[in-house]
């Protein structure tokens, strides 16, 4: 596999972060009060490398506490819907995100769990392949043990920078209902009944059988199908080579619709 295009693209970064973002379909009702799927989650995440960087859990955006066991974590999730902000640092780094150098949401809702994982800073450079390989792995063992109750939704990875991140990028610009400029996609290959978005789950039906170009990873893990367009997502010149391939080829053949002029081109 390879980060970069046959012409590799001008790169502008300004202090490289990744962004994963994931919502799964849960079809238990009030699925949080399982204390065996909660705990399937929590241990999932917790065998990431990202976990180990995280100090501090908050609840709805609130100053955080120490983490504490995994016991205490299931149990503070088990309390019911909601958000909970995990980062590192002190309390305040679980309300402000663009703080701290690794953090994660979980977003707990009657028939969703979604996660974003933010990486930056001097973490993501230490993590390095295991910022995408890691979350992956914990979506497939989610996935995997809860079958028949839950479907992947979507999960895609894309770079963002907290100062400048640009790259040449096909003209017109246009946007998807996923990520033009993603590094990484899962897609389901048993699609949720109930799919929500249908513009996002069309997306994801198209990326799930679509031939991807030579030297980007298509890998079947379980009920899960991952392309990975990076090996190392911590590289500002690789993740934009790859960011500036992806989008050439999944505009091709998903639904788009055109930039507005003003757009910027992150």
């Amino acid at each position: 596999m390879t980060g970069s295009s046959d012409a590799a693209p001008a790169v502008i970064v300004e202090g490289l972060e990744l962004i994963t973002y994931v919502k799964l379909r849960i079809t238990t009702p009030r699925w949080w009060t399982d204390a065996a799927m909660v705990r399937t989650v929590v241990d999932a995440l917790a065998a990431t490398a990202q976990w180990r960087d995280l100090d501090v859990l908050g609840v709805a955006y609130k100053p955080g506490a120490p983490l504490g066991s995994l016991d205490e974590v299931a149990a503070k999730l088990s309390t019911g819907g909601g958000l909970y902000n995990f980062a590192r640092g002190g309390p305040r780094h679980a309300i402000f995100a663009n703080e701290t150098d690794a953090w994660l949401q979980v977003g707990i809702a009657e028939t969703s769990l979604k996660l974003i994982s933010q990486l930056c800073g001097e973490v993501l450079p230490r993590l390095g392949p295991a910022a995408l390989d890691d979350l992956v792995a914990a979506v497939s063992q989610i996935r995997s043990a809860l079958d028949g109750r839950i479907h992947l939704l979507e999960m895609h990875a894309r770079p963002t920078a907290k100062g400048a991140l640009s790259y040449p990028r096909p003209t017109p610009r246009r946007r998807a209902a996923v990520p033009v400029s993603a590094v990484l996609d899962v897609v389901d290959l048993e699609p949720a009944s109930d799919p929500g978005d249908e513009a996002v789950a069309r997306a994801e039906r198209a990326l799930a059988h679509a031939t991807v170009p030579s030297g980007v990873s298509r890998q079947v893990m379980g009920k899960l199908v991952v392309l990975r367009w990076v090996d190392d997502p911590s590289s500002p010149v690789d993740v934009c080579a790859a960011a500036a391939r992806h989008e050439a080829w999944v505009t091709e053949f998903v639904e788009t619709t055109v930039e507005d002029s003003t757009a910027t081109g992150s």
